[in-house]
């Protein structure tokens, strides 16, 4: 990843050094240069990581001729030639046309609009000193990170990183308490806020403009379906999502070295890097890909190996293995905090920056990966909610046996779905919604009705039924009037101070968040259920995260499955496209077959990484966790609850089985932030 940073001084004072400190700090994001401009109130940065062929044709900024635009960018646009078209940019002798430079034709051409007209992964400044306005914009996933700092009058910054804000000696680097409070009470993190007060995210898919007199940003996409036909063939919805997702991967293969991909044995992974060698062996130059996997040596249930050597076997494709257990947790921890500013890192992303290290370490600049493929191409489990609030309550006990079968067929079991071994199962977890809300709302002829279609269908007696929901069937105005005021509220772990809980009101932020989010049941379907997590912030600031880490090796990280393009599709596909026959995420399945090995595409059951996670964070990590807990934690041991924390980890290390993974993820969260905090 290259980096961006900038300064425009509100009250006219001019930019002195300020500027190169902002970028000498993302030194790691500039291995091929370094460069600022400053003209007054204004200063530009930028660290160039080329990666692209188009790349070793620029510098940046990037002064237009007559010097009245100058452009920052860390940017892939994928749609060039429909731009280069449209404005009639060919260049028929010559180096070719830089994407920066397309970035600004646009905003020549479309002004404050030119985002919406961009595809890919980009952030960018401009100077436009005859409008005297700085103009940024982000992409639509936020792929590519963007933070600012602004105080009114006075001055706007902006970087890639947060360690370039605080350069400065105005910014201060200040706790946001609340915002810490939510991360280690694994709350849904605000969309905007950082671990720092003040200092902001810029959201994706917005667009922010600056003048002394204002600073203005606005929403310039917002996510949308596109309008796919219902009555194509499944064969025919899979030509179509081959077709797309090929372009996307194929516009994120430009490259100017070797190409690499994540491998981890998966579907997404593994449709990747297949389609990528795919296309990259009819290429004449460049066709070696390199895969990158991480594997466990002593958790054999956990080691992916056999199906990551069913697509490495394949003619060339280099394959590069990383042993988990060689490190802790807390030594992993180590190595990201000497680059991620931010100390929120939790669950397995040690293995994001393993991956992202082994590739730094090999020839390649671009590194592709299968991140949130599950979520653009959603399981579809919300369609058995759909059944039941429709009462097809026989296509509802088809689709529940169907899916017993397939997740049975080599006793494998969808990770999520690990408790259901028969259809019964299946009702109980969303038929179950409609019959107590029909119940709570004395609406006794669906309740009736739908028993008796449920009797003729599934192995349950609909006596049994009703006895479990009896109160709400003889009370049901004061149970509908209870389920709509008492929404079941959120507990603030006790690896929190719970003094610092009440001080920062944690347990009402997270009870305001948790009803907020408790959609009700005649809402949820399985499309919207999936656009509310490509809406979710959580998946804004997992991306960033990777980023980080792949700008710390020296590589770029591109997300196929974030492709705008192919979202829009799979939000537009009828919801048995999602679930079908048993089988989830069937569109892709289907396009996946003769590309993806068959033991991979027929795949239903996930690695389980819970003892592996155990073992790097207590057994390897005891140590530097005892001493982590000894150490004078400041400020930051005001904010956990020690002792509780000691004595969680004590009987973890004994293995009692009182500690859930649940409470050994929270206990982690803490950890983590503590060794941050006395990392700085």
């Amino acid at each position: 990843m290259s980096g961006v940073a900038g300064i425009y001084y509100l009250d006219g004072r001019p930019v002195e050094e300020e500027v190169d400190r902002m970028v000498d700090v993302m030194e790691h994001r500039g291995p091929d240069g370094i460069n600022t401009w400053r003209s007054e109130a204004v200063g530009l940065g930028h660290c160039m990581l080329e990666t692209t062929p188009e790349d070793q044709h620029e510098s940046l900024p990037l002064i237009d001729r007559g010097g009245a635009l100058v452009a920052t960018a860390d940017a892939r646009i994928d749609n060039r030639d429909d731009i280069i078209k449209t404005l009639g940019l060919q260049r028929p002798k010559g180096p070719p046309i830089t994407d920066t430079e397309l970035i600004l034709a646009a905003y020549k051409q479309w002004g404050e609009d030119c985002p919406q007209h961009l595809l890919g992964a980009f952030v960018f400044a401009i100077w436009d000193e005859k409008n005297e306005r700085l103009f940024l914009g982000r992409d639509q996933f936020g792929i590519k990170q963007l933070y600012f700092y602004h105080k009114n009058g006075r001055h706007f910054y902006f970087a890639s990183e947060i360690k370039s804000l605080l350069s400065l000696s105005d910014v201060p680097e200040k706790i946001d308490e609340l915002t810490l409070g939510i991360h280690l009470a694994n709350g849904r993190p605000d969309g905007e806020r950082t671990i720092f007060q003040n200092i902001l995210r810029f959201p994706p898919g917005h667009a922010l403009t600056a003048t002394p007199c204002k600073v203005r940003r606005r929403q310039y996409w917002s996510l949308s379906a596109t309008d796919v036909p219902s009555d194509l063939t499944d064969e025919e919805y899979a030509e179509r999502f081959r077709n797309i997702f090929e372009e996307a991967v194929r516009c994120r293969l430009r490259s100017t070295r070797s190409v690499g991909s994540e491998l981890s044995g998966g579907l997404d992974s593994s449709y990747v890097t297949c389609v990528a060698h795919r296309i990259l062996r009819k290429s004449t130059d460049r066709n070696t890909l390199h895969t990158f996997s991480t594997v466990y040596d002593r958790f054999d249930e956990c080691d992916e190996r056999p199906y990551i050597q069913e697509v490495t076997k394949k003619e060339g494709i280099e394959p590069h293995y990383t042993i988990v257990e060689e490190q802790s947790i807390i030594d992993l921890l180590d190595e990201i905090y000497d680059y991620l500013d931010d100390g929120r890192v939790s669950g397995n992303h040690h293995l994001n920056w393993l991956t992202a290290r082994q590739a730094g370490r090999s020839p390649v600049r671009v590194l592709l990966t299968g991140q949130d493929g599950d979520t653009t191409v959603h399981h579809g489990w919300q369609y058995f909610l759909e059944l039941a609030r429709g009462r097809k309550w026989e296509e509802f006990a088809r689709l529940a046996n169907q899916t017993i079968r397939v997740l049975q067929r080599d006793d494998g079991v969808v990770e999520r779905q690990e408790t259901w071994s028969e259809p019964e199962d299946i009702l109980g977890d969303y038929g179950s919604v409609y019959l107590l809300r029909w119940a709570k709302k004395g609406n006794y002829l669906k309740l009736l009705s739908s028993l008796v279609e449920i009797s003729k269908h599934f192995s349950v007696s609909p006596w049994l039924i009703l006895q479990n929901m009896w109160r709400e069937v003889v009370f049901p105005a004061y149970y509908w009037r209870k389920s709509r005021q008492s929404p079941s509220q959120p507990n603030v772990p006790k690896t929190i101070a719970p003094q610092f809980a009440d001080d920062v009101g944690l347990k009402e932020y997270l009870s305001k968040r948790s009803s907020q989010s408790n959609e009700e049941p005649r809402h949820i379907t399985a499309r919207n259920a999936q656009a509310r997590i490509l809406k979710s912030s959580y998946l804004v600031s997992s991306f960033e995260k990777i980023a980080h880490y792949a700008a710390a090796a020296g590589v770029e990280a591109r997300h196929p499955f974030m492709d705008k393009r192919l979202i829009e599709f799979c939000l537009g596909l009828p919801p048995q496209q999602s679930l079908s026959k048993g089988w989830s995420r069937a569109v892709m399945r289907r396009a996946m077959k003769g590309v993806v090995p068959e033991p991979i595409r027929q795949r239903t059951e996930k690695a389980n990484l819970a003892a592996p996670f155990r073992y790097l964070l207590i057994d390897l990590g005891g140590g530097e966790i005892e001493q982590i807990l000894r150490y004078d934690t400041g400020k930051m041991g005001n904010y956990v609850n020690q002792s509780y924390l000691s004595s969680l980890y004590k009987d973890a290390k004994e293995e009692k089985g009182s500690v859930s993974q649940d409470e050994l993820h929270t206990f982690a969260k803490a950890i983590s932030m503590l060794h941050w905090s006395r990392r700085r």
